[in-house]
């Protein structure tokens, strides 16, 4: 909210849900009740679950309830529609092949997945799922519903991965192969805070990009699950890509204490005062002339 009050601005060009997981719509409320407060509109809303309504309590594992019987994402919901009734938001959508933006005349963000073929999946399976009482199934599913956005200018282009499965990002390559032909990537994402399960380097393989292009993992401190696995880090290096995280942890202290990390980096991270702030906190970047450099 800080710096939506320090831009002073009395609109927002779109907000975007990724997908129906705590880790990815916390916060969001509070952004909702702080636009309300200010009446800043938000001229686009879109996210990828709108014709699923009936199933989001089988997706969450953390269902905890407020003093009104009322789930976080229940009270998202809510306020959206609130949000719209009285005009703060001027459009809602859900995510489709045609779903996008044009930010100005240089950029425009493209949402690639998920499509239909990922809705049909997750209907099917998730009945499955649920008349087996399996809800950590049911859990895993929605990150089917994840969004991926290309944001493109001239003939470069950043990805935002959230948590796309592997199957999804093999369906980006059979039937949206187009991209990788006509774009460079300069900034990537890796999907799912860098978890094996979701990771595809055949997917990676495909884009044409310059040694050292960023790559970003976001992830935490969690005893259970580890983001992010050793493998994924490594298998980044080795493609030549620049690992930033927003936290040094596990994969990532396996990564910084090989010999794959190589003798530059280990001198950055003894002297650097900041310690290697690449691989711990806020990962900022501005684009200029084709390249994405962090500030």
């Amino acid at each position: 909210m800080e710096e939506i009050d320090f831009l002073n601005k009395d609109s927002i060009e779109f907000m975007i849900i990724s997908h129906p997981h705590l880790d990815h719509y916390s916060g969001i409320l509070e952004i909702l009740d702080y636009v309300h407060s200010k009446n800043i509109i938000i001229n686009n809303l879109c996210h990828s679950f709108g014709n699923l309504l009936g199933h989001l309590p089988y997706v969450e594992l953390d269902n905890s309830e407020d003093e009104n019987g009322n789930t976080l994402l229940e009270n998202i919901i809510e306020k959206i529609r609130l949000l719209d009734e009285v005009g703060l938001i001027k459009k809602r959508s859900g995510i489709g092949i045609n779903t996008g933006f044009t930010l100005n005349s240089s950029f425009s963000l493209m949402a690639i997945s998920p499509l239909d073929t990922e809705i049909d999946v997750f209907n099917t399976q998730i009945e499955l799922f649920k008349d087996k009482g399996d809800f950590v199934g049911c859990s895993k599913l929605a990150n089917l519903l994840s969004t991926v956005w290309l944001l493109s200018f001239d003939r470069y282009c950043l990805l935002f991965t959230s948590d796309v499965t592997f199957e999804t990002l093999d369906r980006i390559i059979e039937r949206n192969s187009e991209i990788f032909r006509n774009k460079k990537l300069i900034l990537g994402q890796m999907p799912h805070h860098g978890s094996k399960e979701n990771h595809n380097i055949r997917f990676w393989k495909q884009w044409s990009f310059d040694v050292n292009s960023p790559i970003v993992v976001s992830a935490g401190q969690n005893l259970k699950y580890k983001h992010p696995h050793s493998r994924v880090i490594f298998d980044f290096d080795e493609l030549n890509f620049k690992i930033h995280a927003t936290n040094h942890v596990n994969g990532l202290i396996d990564f910084t204490d090989s010999d794959s990390f190589n003798i530059m980096d280990k001198f950055d991270l003894i002297s650097n005062e900041h310690h290697m702030d690449y691989l711990n906190g806020d990962q900022k970047f501005r684009i200029e002339k084709g390249f994405a450099i962090t500030y």
